[in-house]
């Protein structure tokens, strides 16, 4: 390698970095993974942008992911070089380009695109003009292009202007393609009133001017809480956005209508449900269904979700609303996840006394419903426990990390056996105890 290549200064902090994988060849340095493949002539290629201050930094937390995947990239191979590839030297379609990823197939695509943003949102850097910015990111952006130089049987007639610019017969797989960047919604939207407000999101009612109806608003914020996976509030309403789309058949949750971006903002646009929350009615309302008919048809709803694969993950009183007709319909997603991509630090996530971290996936959704149906023949003690769980929230877990674990709800009286007992079942056995508890109550 060069001396005083990028190679060298991040080889002494990447020790997957070895000098006998990267080539160098111009202004870039090329890894070469042992197992590596053939790109196609045309594809989607994914940029990283990098400033001379943070290049080291954002190439600390990508190269080792790309190295581990065998996946093919090239970088700017010098500071210098970097420097001059941003004021545009090496030409406009250049400017931003610290490194180049190739990935094998549309799953590598996604993928790392995913796991890029989600790694470098702490970073800013200079906008990359040829390509598109992936969500809110100022550093990850891809584009469709030529991935090979000589080409070979090459009969498309594509010729790569490095533009912003994807082929009408080029499938894109890349769904926050199609979320448009907007600049004013006020035609089409007029907010009433805030319903919520947090760091992370907000939440609306709103009046739909083209259906001429309620709506409700959801705004996720770049960077508003972010958690321990490196997802913030726009990640969280944006996978609300996913949910209500893929699960929209079962009219379980509300109907999604629109989505877009305002700035560093996602909005998504749902059906506003006319009704109670379960909270409400709890607190201060009169439930007029039976309440064992009503625990049922949540459950229903439960095993339809899970049937379906996906884990609920903050099942409480608050997300349940019963509307003006009587029907059950479940709200906020945001946390709702498919079974396959539940990972242990989601056992964090949860409304506080309504989960536990032993219980994950779908035995997290049961003690959930389990702490519900004790609270609805208990409602008495639900204000107590929830300016419990609400008040000087942040005092009590400052001085007691384990004041949730303390507050949970003895569910044993509602189960009629030890807890312990219960989830030693499988799914099957617990559900069917459940129906039968709720149907002899």
């Amino acid at each position: 390698m060069e001396k005083g290549s990028l190679f060298e200064l991040l080889n002494e902090k990447i020790t997957q970095m070895k000098p006998e994988d990267f080539y160098e060849e111009g202004i870039w340095c090329h890894y070469l993974p042992i197992s590596s493949y053939e790109v196609p002539n045309y594809g989607f290629k994914i940029h990283v942008s990098a400033t001379l201050e943070n290049v080291v930094d954002i190439a600390e937390l990508i190269f080792p992911i790309l190295i581990n995947k065998n996946v093919r990239f090239k970088f700017i191979k010098s500071i210098s070089h970097l420097g001059f590839l941003n004021m545009g030297n090496y030409g406009y379609s250049q400017i931003g380009k610290m490194c180049t990823i190739y990935p094998r197939d549309t799953n590598d695509l996604l993928y790392l695109l995913d796991l890029c943003y989600k790694k470098t949102k702490k970073f800013t850097s200079i906008n990359i003009p040829s390509d598109f910015p992936y969500m809110c990111s100022n550093i990850v952006y891809y584009r469709y292009g030529e991935l090979k130089i000589d080409k070979e049987n090459d009969d498309t007639g594509f010729i790569d202007l490095r533009k912003k610019v994807i082929p009408d017969n080029v499938s894109i797989s890349i769904l926050d393609y199609y979320i448009p960047r907007l600049s004013d919604i006020s035609e089409k939207y007029m907010p009433l009133k805030c319903l919520r407000v947090r760091g992370k999101s907000s939440v609306y009612l709103a009046i739909d001017s083209t259906r001429k109806s309620l709506c409700v608003m959801k705004k996720g914020n770049f960077l508003g809480e972010i958690n321990l996976n490196g997802e913030d509030g726009l990640d969280r309403v944006y996978n609300e956005y996913l949910v209500l789309k893929e699960l929209n058949h079962l009219n379980i949750f509300p109907t999604i209508y629109d989505v877009f971006y305002i700035d560093k903002s996602l909005f998504i646009v749902e059906e506003f449900i006319e009704g109670e929350t379960l909270t409400d009615i709890f607190l201060n309302g009169d439930l007029q269904v039976k309440g064992s008919a009503l625990l049922l048809g949540i459950l229903e709803y439960l095993k339809i979700i899970h049937l379906h694969g996906y884990i609920i993950n903050d099942l409480s009183p608050d997300n349940i609303v019963i509307d003006k007709s009587g029907n059950v319909r479940f709200i906020d997603a945001e946390y709702t996840v498919s079974e396959r991509k539940y990972t242990e630090i989601m056992n964090l996530v949860g409304t506080p006394g309504f989960s536990k971290l032993e219980y994950s996936l779908k035995d997290k959704d049961l003690y959930s419903f389990i702490c519900i149906c004790y609270f609805f023949f208990n409602r008495k003690h639900y204000e107590d426990f929830r300016n419990e769980t609400k008040e000087n929230f942040i005092e009590k877990i400052d001085k007691n990390p384990r004041f949730l674990e303390n507050i949970s709800i003895r569910i044993d009286d509602i189960l009629g056996m030890k807890e312990e007992e219960f989830f030693e079942n499988s799914y099957e056995n617990k559900i069917k105890l459940l129906e039968n508890i709720l149907k002899n109550i």
